[in-house]
């Protein structure tokens, strides 16, 4: 048996597998806690978290926690495998257009969507996707789903 000890690390409550395939875990110091499978330890906090209460992981491929805050907020917070959407261009198009989407921790997209309308992926690499925007699709935000989550734009993309 192993104790893990040392800063990050103060009463923790509750511990849950992140989709980074690390621990995370509630800790009494007001903050979130993180132990990779090799025993590095993190810790994420913040002034306006009171107490964490508990963890889970998210299918956007983020932790989220409960807590008992100023603001009265659930807190999120990214893996280093959550996918994101930084970019989508161009910001419009025709049916058939083809639109680069850049983010990070994109590879393997299982679908893309356009507004909800799935599109036909032409490449995929950790950064960058190329698909087509599908028959049907309407103007709202792009969304791409990988094993880790799914990311969502915060750009709306036009359709013509």
């Amino acid at each position: 048996m192993t104790n893990y000890v040392g800063t990050g690390i103060n009463s923790p409550f509750e511990i849950a597998v992140g989709p980074d395939n690390a621990l995370w875990f509630t800790n009494a110091n007001k903050s979130i806690g993180r132990i990779t499978t090799t025993g590095v330890v993190a810790h994420y906090s913040r002034s306006d978290i009171l107490s964490t209460i508990r963890v889970v992981a998210g299918s956007d491929g983020a932790m989220w926690f409960t807590c008992n805050c100023y603001n009265g907020q659930l807190g999120r917070i990214t893996t280093f495998v959550t996918p994101t959407i930084t970019h989508i261009t161009p910001p419009s198009g025709e049916v058939g257009t083809q639109v680069t989407i850049t983010g990070q921790n994109l590879p393997g997209a299982s679908k893309v969507a356009f507004n909800g309308t799935v599109a036909t992926v032409v490449s995929d690499t950790a950064t960058t996707i190329v698909a087509i925007v599908p028959a049907g699709a309407t103007t709202g935000s792009i969304s791409v789903t990988t094993l880790a989550g799914t990311a969502t734009s915060t750009n709306i993309f036009k359709v013509k």
